[in-house]
Formats: C-alpha cells, sequence, structure tokens
C-alpha cells in the first residue's frame, strides 16, 4: 500500500492563536457510550497532516473552545505534538486529562501481534500520556502485501489480540478499528468503536457497515465528512428550515442525526468553532445532493483487502 487513508476536510489556513484561556461557555458534546461503557465524544478533531507548532497551536485551541476528542494516529507523524499540547494545558490547570479523549492508531506495517503490541506501546509513548483512551488497527490489510494476499487477515486476527491485551493491562480504555468492511469485522470481540468514510455519497454503499455496528453494539465514526472539501462545491439543495447554519455544520450534523460521530481536521480558530457549532443543529433540514445517486470515495477503498 503506498500510503494510508486520511481523515482531511479543508485547505490549510493560518493558525491564529486568539485564545488565552477557555471558552466560559463551550457549546456542549454529547457522547455516545462504548460497549464497555467509556464515554466518547461525538464530535471531535482530526489531526491529519497537521504537524509541529502547527499541530500544538491547533490542538490547544480546540480544547480551548470545547473540542474533548482529539484524534491522531501514527502514521500521521503527530501523536508527540498533540501529547504535549494536551499536556501543557493540564499543566497550567485549563484542562484535566481526564476530560480529553484520545484516539490513535497503530500503523499498518506494524500487523501481527509482536509489531502490533509494540505499536501501541509506541504511541503510548509518543504521547507522553499515561494512558490511550481508544486504540485502533488504521487499516484491515498490512503494508507491503497485495490486498488479496491470506495473511491480511491472520495479521489483523493477531493484532487484534494484540489490543485485547493492552486494553486488559489498563494502557488503553477502548480498541477498535478504521476503514474495516462487514467481513473484516467478524470475529473481533468487543470492538468498541470503527472508524470510516462516511458522508452522503457514501450512504447508500455504507448502510450494510452501519446496520452491522448497531447490531453488534460497535460506535460508527466518520472520516472525510466533507468529501475531502469536494462537497463543499457538489450542487445540492438544502432547506434548512430557517435555521442559520453552514453547509460545513449541515454535513456534521447529517452524520450526528445518524449517531455517527465525526472528526473533521481544521487549522484556523474560525473554523475549529464552526465545526463545533454543528452540535447545535437542532431543527430538521433537508439536505439533498442533486447527483447523490453517484457513489464517490474520496480516500482509500478497503473493499478490496481480505
Amino acid at each position: 500500500m503506498a500510503k494510508t487513508p486520511h481523515e482531511q476536510h479543508s485547505t490549510p489556513r493560518t493558525v491564529h492563536n486568539t485564545l488565552p484561556s477557555i471558552m466560559t461557555s463551550p457549546p456542549h458534546v454529547p457522547t455516545f457510550t462504548l460497549c464497555n461503557g467509556v464515554q466518547l465524544p461525538s464530535l471531535g478533531l482530526g489531526t491529519y497532516r497537521l504537524k509541529g507548532a502547527e499541530c500544538r497551536e491547533v490542538v490547544k485551541n480546540a480544547l480551548r473552545v470545547g473540542y474533548r476528542l482529539i484524534d491522531t494516529a501514527a502514521v500521521y507523524k503527530n501523536e508527540g505534538d498533540v501529547g504535549a499540547a494536551v499536556q501543557e494545558l493540564v499543566n497550567t490547570g485549563e484542562i484535566t486529562r481526564e476530560q480529553v479523549f484520545i484516539t490513535t492508531k497503530i500503523s499498518p506495517r506494524d500487523q501481527g501481534f509482536d509489531k502490533a503490541y509494540a505499536a501501541g506501546l509506541t504511541c503510548l509513548s509518543n504521547l507522553g500520556l499515561s494512558y490511550i483512551d481508544l486504540l485502533l488497527i488504521h487499516w484491515p490489510g498490512t503494508q507491503g502485501r497485495k490486498p488479496t494476499d491470506p495473511r491480511n487477515k491472520t495479521n489483523r486476527t493477531e493484532s487484534w489480540r494484540a489490543l485485547e491485551t493492552l486494553y486488559k493491562q489498563g494502557r488503553v480504555r477502548a480498541i477498535g478499528v478504521s476503514n474495516f468492511t462487514v467481513e473484516h469485522l467478524k470475529g473481533l470481540l468487543e470492538s468498541g468503536a470503527e472508524i470510516f468514510e462516511f458522508h452522503p455519497y457514501l450512504y447508500t454503499t455504507q448502510q450494510p457497515l452501519l446496520t452491522y455496528c448497531k447490531s453488534n453494539h460497535i460506535q460508527p465514526q466518520a472520516y472525510s465528512s466533507f468529501g475531502e472539501g469536494h462537497l463543499f462545491q457538489s450542487p445540492c439543495s438544502l432547506n434548512t428550515n430557517g435555521t442559520k447554519c453552514t453547509r460545513a455544520q449541515i454535513l456534521l450534523s447529517w452524520a450526528l442525526r445518524q449517531n455517527v460521530g465525526v472528526i473533521p481536521k481544521a487549522s484556523c480558530l474560525d473554523r475549529l468553532i464552526e465545526n463545533l457549532g454543528a452540535v447545535e443543529v437542532d431543527k430538521e433540514f433537508v439536505l439533498d445532493f442533486l447527483d447523490q445517486d453517484v457513489v464517490k470515495r474520496f480516500c482509500w477503498d478497503p473493499t478490496g483487502v481480505v
């Protein structure tokens, strides 16, 4: 596999560090209850392609305006920045560690029990935190192996055992997967969450996966909610019944109304606040993409992985 799936939603913008402290009245972000009772915030911040000082400032600003879920991954190479930002606000007393939910993912190159277990410990070390809230297998296949290689199935089963071990040891609070299909999910016990590409152009395609998740108490979470930005330009008919909201907020709310969590990326303060406002879109609305009968994926397709 040349590259891994990603969770990008907008073109980079300048970071504005204008928040000296926590907002006094941030929007209330509802939570989902995972199969083991852990509470997962329904909306969080995706950090793909954010690195260094920019990543640290964005994460701090996100936490200050009310975000409580930060999503990262080993392949993003920013776990250290995410952890440093969280720790800085903990040290200043602006938040507590318990108020923040950190999700990260082991790399597709680290499939198999030994590699996955070591990768989980590396994620924990990179973050510099005492525990991970949610640890995921990022991809159902193994980097360097063909999608049709039967070893993919064996490796991800072994990787899952490694995550279970880390969970039993108390190093992670919950475990799950990313980009798995229904076939990939079968046989995995007690999966807390599943992150996958989901937006109006994949509504029909992903229904079997959503149904399976619901039936097996797996919390679905969407990435690429804006179709890599394409859904901002796609022709659509939008009736918000008088509610003042942006297309970004409508797209995020569209998923939330289906009990699917969202982790949009943003890098500027106004976009962080705009996206967070999706949790307050409470009126009925109609979102009709004029070409929604066309199935479109904007990220990697896992259906070819055995």
